[in-house]
């Protein structure tokens, strides 16, 4: 080696790098094309089993992708009126609470989203019982939701166009 000229680094300085050789799965043998999971494109992305909905309805993504935009309208709905029962002292709101919750159970259970769908199911028995426990099950209910609506508002907005909207004009012949 010439004076004044540096080694080149040894292996060491580089613990991500590995030869090409070597059988142990590295950032240096993933293919680029494979995004990481950091850079999903849905927030929250993990709480609905997205693919097993996909592979129970037979691939249809669209119709999977409906029920999620069904159950959001459905959520985005209830969601104030739970925070209110959760925070108010009227006992004629628990039979509203049991409708509410009685709702939330059935479209949690369409998305396999069993967690919400026992809460959901907690809330309204106690609703039903007239347990004062079921306001603090709507405040955990709503909060519950308050997580999953990022997920289904981001599913809704992935999904592509399919054709003219029902109150899109169609194209004359």
């Amino acid at each position: 080696m010439p004076a004044g000229a540096k080694s080149p680094p040894s292996a060491s300085a580089f613990p991500a790098a590995t030869s090409p050789c070597s059988s142990a799965p590295t950032s240096a043998t993933t293919p680029p094309s494979t995004p990481s999971p950091r850079s999903s494109p849905r927030p929250h992305a993990g709480l609905v089993p997205w693919a097993e909905l996909e592979a129970q309805f037979k691939g249809k993504a669209d119709f999977v992708t409906g029920l999620a935009s069904k159950a959001l309208a459905s959520y985005l709905t209830h969601l104030g009126r739970l925070r209110a029962i959760a925070g108010g002292g009227a006992e004629g709101e628990l039979p509203e609470l049991a409708f509410i919750a009685h709702n939330i159970k059935g479209t949690a259970g369409a998305l396999k989203l069993m967690a919400i769908q026992e809460l959901a199911a907690s809330a309204d028995q106690a609703a039903r019982d007239g347990d004062p426990a079921a306001r603090q099950l709507a405040a955990e209910l709503a909060d519950r939701l308050d997580a999953l609506i990022p997920e289904l508002e981001a599913r809704k907005a992935s999904a592509p166009s399919s054709g003219p909207q029902p109150d899109t004009p169609k194209p004359l012949q």
